[in-house]
């Protein structure tokens, strides 16, 4: 037999999913990581072949020229990289059922690493209060399994002591 939802359940989770839907993040533009990294690109290109065009810079200025472009391009991929690194590892630590916050504040970026660290913790915030659900729910079930044990004992006392009670009064009849 499968588990299937009430009908009020479904309205709501289908209200749910449209509301999210309508309310997705866009990233803008100018705030992408692609669009970082092909116009840093670009720029890197650029810079050389001008470099390149000037007959009067020696060939070692422009050999240093475009090492030290090559380096900044380095770190300015490694800071956009870096936080998708970030929210791999939280991803990770999330798989493994470790729910604490580890204080990342990527959220405030604009791009797509940005809606991804928003959207992680929404989805954090939203396990932690379902597993804290489904905690107190298991901790009343097992208070009220404990209930019932205890009043079927109590029942089996009473049919024992009422078995005894006709047992004796069919013998003394």
């Amino acid at each position: 037999e499968g588990y299937s939802m009430k009908k009020e359940t479904k309205e709501e989770f289908r209200q749910l999913i449209e509301e999210r839907i309508k309310n997705r993040e866009r990233v803008g533009f100018f705030n992408s990581i692609k669009t970082k990294i092909v116009f840093l690109v670009f720029v890197v290109v650029i810079l050389t072949a001008v470099i390149c065009l000037i007959p009067s810079i020696p060939k070692a200025y422009m050999f240093a020229a475009l090492l030290l472009f090559l380096i900044a391009a380095y770190f300015l991929i490694a800071m956009l990289v870096d936080p998708i690194i970030r929210i791999s590892r939280n991803v990770g630590a999330m798989a493994d059922m470790d729910f604490r916050d580890d204080g990342v504040l990527l959220g405030k970026k604009k791009d797509e690493v940005g809606v991804m660290a928003r959207a992680l913790i929404r989805m954090r915030k939203e396990m932690k209060t379902t597993i804290e659900k489904i905690r107190t729910g298991s901790g009343e079930l097992y208070d009220a399994a404990q209930s019932m044990n205890k009043s079927a004992s109590q029942t089996a006392e009473s049919v024992e002591q009422v078995d005894k009670a006709i047992s004796e009064i069919a013998q003394g009849a």
